[in-house]
């Protein structure tokens, strides 16, 4: 299908698309226990399971950003869910840890180039006035893949093997590879050279840099999540259960603050706010019973959801609209390096001091870290019509 295809009808299907990556991603934490034992690995070892999906999205986010402005993103999208599948697959029947690490390279590959045009797909389809609000429903998938995950992952291991899960997620990502034929333009949007200009604007790497801090926080926390809950007395279906809530809590609200953010544009505010908070309640749960830890928790996921809608509607005022694709190359590859930085560092810690009160004082002081971006430069946060 062209262009003509409704923009709602086009945010479901990326909405889909993306959701299956997200949730073949994070089918890793819940199993992590299982893998150590299976593969005999460290925690830091067992960390790079989810810091090489990363790597791509530092190695790619910017070409893809710079080409979106050109070529046709149908070649891009076929390309990214026929890279998930071969990822699923390999790790899913992966031999050995080498190979269930190639498996987990292959598929951040695919959502390097997901996360660059999909935002894309979707600017091109709304309006200036509902841009925050359709990227608030579209960063609903995050939450609700993690949710997903972590109430089926660990349960299905428990019941039938590691293995199971991840080969749920070849399945789903098979389902995904037609939907580009259906998602995508055919052509180029604009003429002209390519727009290398937007990667000096500075106020887009500022949000990147929050983008980067924030990811690495909470992607911490959701891949040590389990294996610190279940270390201080829970089962590991319960710690995966317990961990879900944060993003259960942060689901029904993320569309809303994207709503706010269209009606009041008070980007500054909002970033300030859920980043603060959100740190606060980190440094509170190390130290928390853990007849608490679900109530703290759910908490968690209120304050987080008030950065991604933030995050995906900035390319739409800081750049012009040919190159919001490089925007959204900068905020995938920011996202990446936290990502990739993020979970081998908190697994170090545990390998160090075996305490998980430790563990989330780090992830609590690198969330406190991303509110420096807002407080001191709050210009990027500034929702000035630039194009």
């Amino acid at each position: 299908m062209s262009h003509r295809r409704g923009k709602w009808a086009t945010l479901a299907l990326v909405f889909y698309t993306y959701l299956v990556f997200m949730y073949s991603f994070q089918a890793v934490p819940p199993i992590l226990p299982f893998l150590m034992v299976e593969f005999d690995v460290s925690h830091v070892e067992a960390g790079l399971l989810m810091s090489v999906v990363a790597f791509p999205g530092i190695l790619f986010p910017l070409i893809i950003g710079v080409l979106v402005a050109r070529f046709n993103l149908r070649l891009f999208g076929l390309l990214a869910t026929v890279l998930m599948a071969l990822g699923t697959f390999t790790i899913g029947w992966a031999g050995s840890f080498i190979q269930a690490l190639v498996g987990r390279t292959v598929l951040g590959a695919s959502g390097a180039i997901a996360s660059s045009i999909i935002p894309v797909i979707i600017s091109r389809k709304f309006s200036r006035g509902e841009i925050s609000k359709a990227m608030g429903i579209y960063n609903v998938n995050v939450p609700v893949a993690i949710v997903l995950a972590l109430f089926s992952v660990s349960f299905l291991a428990v019941a039938y093997g590691w293995r199971l899960p991840l080969q749920l997620c070849f399945i789903l990502s098979l389902t995904t590879i037609p939907l580009f034929l259906f998602i995508a333009e055919e052509g180029h949007l604009y003429g002209g050279g390519f727009p290398l200009k937007a990667l000096k604007n500075v106020d887009m790497w500022l949000v990147g840099i929050l983008w980067l801090l924030f990811n690495s926080a909470i992607v911490s926390f959701i891949t040590w999540g389990p294996k610190i809950y279940s270390d201080a007395g829970l089962t590991i279906t319960e710690a995966s259960l317990t961990i879900a809530l944060v993003m259960v809590s942060a689901t029904p609200l993320t569309p809303i603050y994207g709503w706010l953010l269209d009606k009041f544009k008070a980007y500054r505010a909002m970033a300030l706010l859920g980043s603060a908070t959100s740190a606060l309640i980190l440094a509170i749960l190390s130290a928390a019973p853990a007849g608490l830890l679900p109530l703290i928790t759910a908490l968690l996921g209120v304050t987080i959801a008030m950065v991604p809608p933030i995050i995906f509607t900035s390319p739409n005022w800081i750049l012009k609209p040919h190159e919001v694709g490089i925007g959204f190359g900068i905020i995938t590859l920011c996202l990446n390096i936290g990502a990739a930085l993020g979970p081998p560092l908190i697994g170090l810690i545990l390998d160090s001091y075996k305490l998980q009160g430790q563990a989330l004082l780090a992830i609590a002081a690198i969330m406190a870290s991303s509110t420096l971006i807002p407080l001191l430069f709050g210009k990027a946060f500034t929702p000035l019509i630039r194009r």
